[in-house]
């Protein structure tokens, strides 16, 4: 029996171990990325992008006017439609959020966080010296940062009525940058990440109160990105860019908001001690991050390894920056590009986006983390009315497959019964629901499985 116990624990350690370094290994990054511009033409031949966004399919930007591009975007080809100017009041960003069943655009200006319920065409402000666009919490509200004259959090439950309270940094420095834990990861569904002065912060209770992570009591870092990983091997995973003692920048992971690891440098050619690094999750475990160098690099191992995919200069080497980096609804990543040369320059900044989709948009799975015999796809993807759900199970068997919102509430049952062994396809509405990403969740026994679904307007 001790010889049996002991050949057991090593088996153990083995499967622990080959686990281990599967969640490692990650996704794989595209060894070939080409880009395309989007859209450029008509009056806006200088075109200096601070940062994108999308609404539904529709996507914008900003930099000294608000920008939407009509008859185009995601799912067109790259020289369709047209840039209309919605907002002559610029911005740095600009992002649909969804918050008590409405669309809500947030602009964010250099002197206030402004919204619109009209896609664009008229904004009005709703703070004062707003810094970041409003991220979704947990239990449903907005919650973003605004310095009016010391430091605020600020949160709103139907996009109307915001309240704030002063925010004392303390031991913990003050959150710049929100995240939100995904459905089916390791962080606790009902925690709130921040990143900012002193290294990353967790709240349990929609951003009112702050926790300090060991960054800010071992470290005391300097945190720009911050990012949740969206599917892979590393699903729900948070990752988050600090400097250390040095001045450079490291990527940090975690597993729970507060407690975090050292896996890496940052990409190295941001410039350490004096930029900064800002992370984006893309949909199948990719992570893009970009700063205030010229390149966007993309990583598949939770920001352990970086590829170059995007230089901003082009063959003309003249110094263009990467300002934003957004993962479309068709697949594609999505650059932004500010021109750093006179008026009369070549180079013009403007939209990229790569020519091909680099991760899967249509039935996509993320990781299946319990073993047994289920999956799940559904189609059409993107879509914006019915949609079919096809469940396949090795044994016949009691299954339940559901569908999750952004927060992880249940808002439609497809299927809850005895089926038999193979494929079975049911269909559920989604004509009533609000855009944006969901989860098709099925669960068979000690299988489950999840797949993405997008619904667009």
């Amino acid at each position: 029996p001790g010889k049996m116990r002991a050949a057991l624990t090593v088996v153990s350690l083995v499967i622990l171990a080959s686990r281990a370094a599967s969640a490692q290994a990650g996704v794989p990054v595209p060894t070939m990325i080409a880009w395309e511009r989007v859209a450029l033409g008509g009056p806006f031949e200088r075109f200096d992008v601070e940062g994108l966004g999308f609404c539904g399919d529709t996507l914008l930007a900003t930099e000294t006017t608000v920008r939407a591009l009509r008859g185009g975007g995601p799912g067109h080809p790259a020289s369709a439609g047209t840039w209309e100017e919605v907002s002559r009041a610029g911005g740095f960003d600009a992002e649909c959020a969804e918050v008590a069943g409405r669309s809500i655009l947030y602009v964010r200006r250099p002197s206030s966080l402004d919204r619109s319920l009209d896609g664009g065409y008229t904004t009005e402000p709703v703070l004062v010296s707003g810094q970041t666009i409003p991220v979704r919490t947990p239990g449903g509200a907005l919650v973003g940062y605004f310095p009016f004259s010391d430091l605020w959090i600020c949160r709103t439950d139907d996009g109307e009525a915001w309240t704030c309270h002063e925010y004392t940094p303390g031991d913990t420095g003050f959150p710049r940058f929100f995240a939100a834990a995904r459905p089916g990861g390791p962080i606790p569904e009902a925690r709130l990440l921040a990143n900012g002065q002193g290294g990353p912060a967790y709240s349990d209770d929609d951003g009112r109160t702050w926790r300090p992570s060991n960054l800010m009591t071992d470290i005391q870092t300097f945190g720009d990105g911050l990012c949740v990983v969206d599917g892979g091997p590393l699903h729900g995973r948070a990752l988050a860019s600090a400097q250390n003692a040095s001045g450079r920048f490291r990527i940090f992971e975690s597993t729970d908001g507060a407690m975090w690891t050292d896996v890496g440098p940052a990409p190295d050619a941001v410039d350490p001690g004096r930029s900064f690094v800002y992370l984006t999750a893309a949909p199948g475990g990719l992570v893009a991050a970009y700063g205030s160098g010229t390149h966007v690099w993309l990583s598949g191992d939770g920001g352990r390894s970086w590829r170059d995919v995007f230089d901003a200069d082009g063959p003309l080497n003249t110094n263009d920056k990467a300002t934003d980096v957004e993962a479309g609804p068709d697949g594609r990543l999505y650059a932004s590009v500010s021109s750093q040369q006179s008026q009369d320059a070549a180079e013009r900044g403007g939209v990229y986006r790569t020519a091909e989709p680099v991760f899967v948009v249509s039935g996509e799975a993320l990781p299946v983390e319990v073993p047994g015999g289920v999956g799940v796809s559904v189609r059409p993807n993107p879509a914006g009315g019915r949609v079919e759900v096809v469940v396949s199970l090795v044994e016949a068997g009691p299954v339940r497959v559901v569908v999750l919102d952004a927060l992880g509430r249940e808002v439609a049952v497809v299927l809850d019964g005895e089926a038999a062994a193979g494929e079975q396809t049911a269909s559920v509405d989604a004509s009533r629901w609000p855009a944006g990403v969901y989860v098709v969740r099925a669960a068979a026994g000690a299988g489950v499985a999840t797949a993405r679904l997008v619904v667009a307007r």
